[in-house]
């Protein structure tokens, strides 16, 4: 076969600093949109506020704040559909989504 010149565009997105949810609705907007073909890829760049995210098989204890601790500190949690354990995000923390 010979060599071929596939072209493909990206678009950066910088959406500085947004909440865990927001971004999330965002990334299931663009999915189904680029699924059916109608947008070029996106990658995202942004920054949480404090935020722990528990993925498929996390384990709570790990957690090292009660529920009045993180509501006090304005700290959000989600339970969230990926592999994994529980990942902070946080200001100042750069976040790429695909």
């Amino acid at each position: 076969m010979a060599n071929q010149s596939i072209s493909r565009k990206l678009i950066v997105c910088e959406l500085g600093e947004i909440k865990y949810q927001e971004a999330w609705d965002l990334q299931k907007k663009y999915f189904q949109q680029r699924t059916l073909g109608n947008v070029d890829d996106i990658l995202f760049i942004c920054e949480h506020p404090h935020t722990y995210t528990l993925g498929k098989v996390a384990h709570k204890e790990n957690l090292l704040l009660n529920k009045s601790e993180l509501t006090e500190k304005g700290i959000e949690t989600f339970e969230i559909d990926r592999g994994g354990d529980i990942t902070y995000h946080g200001p100042g923390q750069i976040v790429g989504y695909a």
